[in-house]
């Protein structure tokens, strides 16, 4: 029997894990039944093995934490399903080659990785049109996204691989653009779209290169991002903050994460000085889950353009964290319980406080080139 619940003890407002017992009541005694931890948002999700004499027609069940109780009755079959599986729970660990340094737990990368780890996704700009790779162009106006033949970031692939081509793209923004916000971002904002790469279990790295360009408003003290992770719609805890992103601004590049549950905050966790009129390459590892005891995410800056991640400050600490969001409410017609974790999509582009200043005709634009997806 799968059962879920939300353990909410009374004067403990805290995300720590909680133990719940499930306990099944046998006579005049409570019998313990099943155990399960809550996520960062107090849920449980478990399976339970329920027995009760051949008359019964219900079972009383009684779910406890250290600070409070909750019963509930439910109707029991002589059938039902031979199969159980919490709808929270983390999948098995992904598999890949092992000669993929991916394929072994929290393993550091470099610059490039080896051939033997597979890439998922590849944009080096050379289609001047985004949408069959991004699915969607999430500007004002689709001309604010142009793609510049010459002058792209040099580096190789992901794996190591020659680029190709010396293409790049930019996105620009105009004071006054207003698409959901003053943005111009690649990326269809999909749970099921072509850059919803980011699942429950898996590892991926997102390499990525930026250049800020003299139009970049670097040094502004309001935020201003130019990559999110986010989580995916259609879904009932689809808005908010991302739950990962790569921000620039107050001279700065940075990291930002947000809780696994509903926010309309997020937190740095990590900055290094930035750039502009450079191409900086970038890659984020981390492990997609919505537990904090499972995901992390790790960031890579070369930021000093040599080819390599080994200077000082180039690499960010390990941190362990949730790095999904999971699913609120009870409407399942998206197709995702509650509880359930997210997917998150890939945004490239330009998205900032509306008051900064971008005036026309030039704007303010974010440079980005050979962007790929890589797993195991």
């Amino acid at each position: 029997m799968l059962l879920q619940g939300t353990a909410c003890d009374a004067g403990d407002s805290s995300s720590a894990p909680r133990t719940v017992q499930v306990k099944l009541r046998k006579g005049k005694r409570w019998a313990t039944v099943a155990k399960a931890q809550t996520d960062a948002g107090g849920e449980f999700s478990v399976c339970a093995r329920v027995s009760v004499p051949r008359q019964a027609k219900v079972a009383r069940l009684r779910a406890t934490t250290a600070g409070g109780a909750g019963t509930t009755t439910v109707r029991v079959g002589r059938r039902g399903s031979t199969s159980c599986k919490p709808l929270n729970a983390s999948p098995p660990a992904e598999t890949g080659n092992p000669n993929c340094p991916l394929s072994q737990p929290a393993s550091d990368i470099g610059y490039t990785l080896p051939s033997a780890c597979t890439t998922v996704a590849s944009d080096t700009s050379q289609n001047p049109d985004p949408i069959p790779f991004y699915g969607r162009i999430d500007c004002a106006h689709a001309s604010r996204h142009q793609k510049i033949s010459s002058g792209g970031d040099p580096a190789p692939t992901a794996t190591g691989g020659s680029q190709g081509d010396s293409a790049h793209r930019r996105m620009t923004v105009i004071d006054g653009d207003d698409f959901w916000g003053e943005r111009c971002e690649l990326g269809i904002n999909e749970k099921n779209g072509p850059v919803a790469f980011y699942h429950e279990g898996m590892r991926r790295v997102t390499y990525a290169s930026f250049k800020l360009n003299d139009s970049f408003p670097l040094q502004t003290q309001k935020w201003q991002g130019v990559l999110q992770m986010k989580q995916a719609q259609s879904s009932d805890n689809g808005g908010g903050t991302p739950v990962l992103s790569l921000s620039a601004f107050d001279g700065h590049w940075s990291l930002w994460h947000s809780a696994p549950g509903y926010t309309d905050e997020d937190f740095k966790l990590w900055q290094v000085p930035a750039s502009k009129n450079l191409w900086t390459r970038i890659a984020i590892d981390a492990l997609y889950s919505q537990h904090e005891s499972v995901g992390w995410v790790k960031a890579y800056i070369d930021l000093n353009a040599d080819g390599d991640f080994e200077d000082a400050q180039e690499q960010s600490p390990r941190f362990q964290t949730n790095t999904l969001k999971y699913e609120t409410g009870t409407d399942t017609s998206d197709g995702i319980a509650a509880g359930q974790s997210i997917p998150s999509h890939l945004r490239v582009g330009m998205y900032h406080h509306q008051d900064i200043p971008c005036a026309a005709p030039v704007g303010c634009a974010v440079e980005a080139d050979n962007l790929q997806v890589v797993k195991p």
